[in-house]
């Protein structure tokens, strides 16, 4: 298996490198592949490996979400969804930059992350 160079791009921005993530897409890339009985992988196919391992790796979205806990979850979720969250106490956002959830700027560390926060959470926005 090969992948064009702007497919590994997209890949590794998707998942900042994040191991168990990074992992879940490629399994789910190999999958893909060897559905179609292809060697290259393109960015679509990346794409594709991406939304099944949003589904696969559900466990470990739903522990990061709930490990966050209530405050930071609201931090989350307007991140996700393009606002500026409420004023929250300083913990919520450590606490997340300590687990490279967010990074000193609050943005999400993994695009990843950010995007299953937004179409998992669309009823509760």
């Amino acid at each position: 298996m090969r992948y064009e160079p702007a497919a590994l791009d997209f890949l590794v921005t998707q998942t900042n490198g994040q191991p168990f993530l990074t992992q879940a897409v490629a399994f789910e890339l190999v999958e893909c592949l060897n559905e179609q009985d292809r060697l290259v992988a393109r960015p679509s196919d990346v794409e594709e490996a991406i939304r099944r391992a949003m589904g696969s790796g559900i466990a470990y979205f739903a522990n990061v979400w709930s490990d966050a806990g209530v405050e930071a979850r609201l931090v989350l979720l307007a991140l996700a969804n393009g606002r500026h969250p409420a004023p929250t106490s300083p913990t919520s956002r450590s606490l997340l930059r300590r687990r490279d959830i967010l990074t000193d700027d609050d943005r999400f560390c993994v695009p990843m992350l950010e995007r299953w926060v937004r179409d998992h959470t669309e009823t509760e926005s």
